[in-house]
């Protein structure tokens, strides 16, 4: 944004000094212009009131290096049917006060014979050789500088243009009065002036754009971590509401949106609780009931099931205990995290390795995503015997790796052993199958960090459970 701005601004001032330029050229051409034409008038009236011996020291004393005025038998300037020359001729009689005065004007451009032919009209007038010389050193000095100009400035008015006006008005005597001039335009300079005022205004766009877009930004970043808080199931608080409207409006959205969402899990996590705990009533009048049936094979199957339900519900109300549990999020050393838990495994005397990866700290909720961890590593222990653990980083993730070598799952079923109470143990030992909610926590607790879990056969024999992890 600050460099789109800033390209329009040079393009702008540009574009707008090019525009003063043409209005500079414009407006030093005119009063050049009428400059001549109000001295050549002056002269003309002069001359009307002076007797003609006066003419020569008249005209020495009026003309300058720039312009020169002579008297000769015919006019100097020649017509043309150029209106602009017209217009002129017609300011000039103004001037003079005369309708009938015959006067000519000739607008002549680039011409480098002008100051040759000043020296040697002069010395048409004046026999004084030193004056001349000295006239046409002047005359030299001032075709490569300009008066008003400075040794730095040199170069650029020799590429200036040249624009002059030759003047002749017939006088009583039917001779004509010759006046030429000549100037330079001014060339297109970038001065000094120009550089700070459009340096002066990019610095105050550059500080008020970025005075803007962190009021615009700010608001949203905040907006997108609590976002990903949330993703990850963390405790958000409310959003301070600030910035633009449109902002506000959309942190306020969220903020309903984070309750909603906040109240809908608690109900949904309270009602299964809820039926979790009725459940122990019935189970326990059951048990209690099986104990007075007298077919020891039927008594043993039923206290088998009811005990199973028992089980079912004793892990459903765990579950939803730690559900409603909201465990603060810290920073932790993920390899000293993934240990610890293989660590615990190896004690007990199960044959667990760990590969570490590079040093990782991460912000997670430690107790749940070690819950996860145990269920996997205890699942490869039960079905292979073993488990190797690995901790691999990219760009964007962390990968924990958990490996055995036992006989692996059907391709169809990989997917379908994260759903609630979905044994593929056809045991109905609870000690080998478990009741089937192992992989759904931790398939919601790795998503609940922002993450995901998988699993996939390994080529040779085993399984792979891959938990991966976005860093922070």
């Amino acid at each position: 944004m600050i460099v789109l701005l800033l390209i329009a601004l040079v393009a702008s001032q540009v574009l707008s000094f090019w525009f003063f330029f043409d209005e500079r050229k414009l407006a030093v051409r005119t009063a050049a212009r009428d400059h001549v034409l109000s001295r050549t008038a002056s002269i003309v009236r002069l001359l009307a009131e002076v007797p003609p011996r006066l003419y020569r020291q008249v005209l020495k004393t009026a003309s300058t290096p720039r312009l020169i005025f002579w008297i000769s038998e015919t006019a100097n300037a020649r017509k043309h049917g150029d209106n602009r020359t017209f217009l002129l001729a017609e300011r000039l009689r103004a001037e003079l006060n005369r309708n009938n005065a015959n006067v000519v004007v000739e607008l002549k451009e680039n011409d480098d014979h002008f100051f040759t032919n000043q020296a040697r009209r002069w010395r048409h007038h004046d026999h004084d050789e030193h004056q001349i010389k000295r006239r046409r050193r002047h005359s030299d000095s001032l075709s490569d500088d300009d008066s008003l100009s400075n040794k730095k400035t040199r170069g650029s008015h020799r590429k200036g243009r040249h624009v002059g006006i030759s003047i002749s008005v017939q006088l009583s005597d039917a001779r004509w009065l010759n006046a030429e001039t000549k100037f330079r335009m001014p060339p297109l300079t970038w001065a000094l002036p120009t550089f700070a005022a459009m340096a002066a205004m990019a610095l105050a766009l550059i500080v008020i754009v970025i005075v803007m877009v962190r009021r615009l930004t700010g608001p949203m970043g905040r907006l997108a971590t609590a976002a990903d808080e949330l993703g990850r199931g963390e405790a958000v608080g409310p959003l301070r509401e600030e910035g633009p409207k449109d902002i506000r409006l959309t942190m306020r959205a969220f903020d309903k949106m984070r309750d909603r969402l906040q109240r809908f899990v608690q109900d949904r996590t309270r009602m299964l609780a809820a039926i979790s705990h009725d459940l122990r009533t019935p189970l326990t009048a059951l048990r209690l009931r099986a104990e007075f049936i007298a077919d020891p094979e039927t008594k043993e199957r039923m206290l088998a099931t009811i005990q199973e339900m028992s089980a079912m519900v004793e892990a459903t109300l765990a579950f939803a205990h730690e559900e409603a549990l909201q465990e603060d999020t810290r920073t932790v050393d993920l390899n000293a995290l993934v240990e610890s838990v293989c660590v615990d495994f190896s004690d007990l005397g199960n044959d667990v390795t760990f590969e570490p990866g590079d040093h990782a700290t991460y912000a997670c909720r430690p107790l749940g995503l070690k819950r996860a961890l145990r269920n996997v590593v205890e699942n490869a222990i039960r079905y292979a015997g073993a488990a190797h653990v690995e901790i691999k980083q990219t760009e964007t993730n962390y990968l924990i790796t958990v490996k055995d070598e036992g006989p692996g799952l059907p391709e169809s079923e990989l997917e379908r052993v994260f759903e609630p109470f979905i044994r593929l143990d056809p045991s109905r030992n609870q000690d080998a199958g478990g009741i089937g909610l192992g992989l759904s926590i931790v398939r919601s607790i790795i998503r609940g960090h922002g993450g995901d879990v998988s699993l996939e056969n390994r080529q040779n024999n085993g399984l792979r459970v891959s938990i991966k992890l976005p860093k922070n």
